[in-house]
């Protein structure tokens, strides 16, 4: 039995926009644009991209944001994507500076060995033996927030997240096999 539906009845981008993250958000947006391709609805594309833009426009993804804009438009980006990627730069630069103390910590022999599985104890050596705070660790990872890009925030949280294994002889083995670049010194 043969029945015409519309499949926009059943898009679900609608009753979950208001509801979930600018990140979650926009893979459904990119699922969009995905059926709107394979459709041939360049119109629907075109609306996408503009829902992208929107979307992204108050986040530090500058260059991201400047891409879809010319891709859109078919011009270059209003000079105001590449300010606001000087700012998002300087900002990186300044949490670089920031955290350099702690990252360099984080990665001498001698204070990973004390280092437990126990967060307070290793908060409360940290901040006894080595004048870190807490704050120091939020620092840390404060730069994935204000990432020019998506591949930026990645690159930055894999290589404080597998810094610490370049200390074992065999996790030194596998990160030369990793495809990002894991900086151990």
């Amino acid at each position: 039995m043969a029945t015409d539906t519309n499949p926009e009845e059943y898009s679900l981008l609608d009753k979950f926009a208001g509801q979930l993250s600018r990140h979650l958000f926009f893979h459904l947006l990119d699922f969009e644009a995905g059926k709107a391709a394979d459709a041939g609805d360049e119109q629907k594309e075109r609306e996408v991209l503009e829902a992208k833009i929107k979307l992204l426009e108050g986040t530090n993804m500058s260059d991201y944001v400047a891409s879809l804009y010319s891709q859109l438009h078919g011009t270059d980006p209003p000079e105001k994507y590449a300010k606001q990627r000087q700012v998002v730069l300087q900002q990186m630069e300044k949490f670089v500076q920031d955290t350099a103390r702690l990252s360099e910590l984080l990665i001498t022999d001698e204070v990973v060995n004390h280092l437990r599985s126990d967060k307070v104890a290793n908060l409360a050596f940290l901040e006894k033996e080595h004048g870190v705070s807490n704050q120091s660790f939020s620092d840390l990872f404060s730069p994935l927030f204000c990432c020019v890009n998506s591949l930026e925030c990645v690159a930055w949280l894999t290589g404080i997240l597998l810094r610490p294994i370049g200390h074992y002889r065999h996790g030194q083995r596998a990160l030369r096999l990793w495809p990002v670049p894991v900086p151990m010194r």
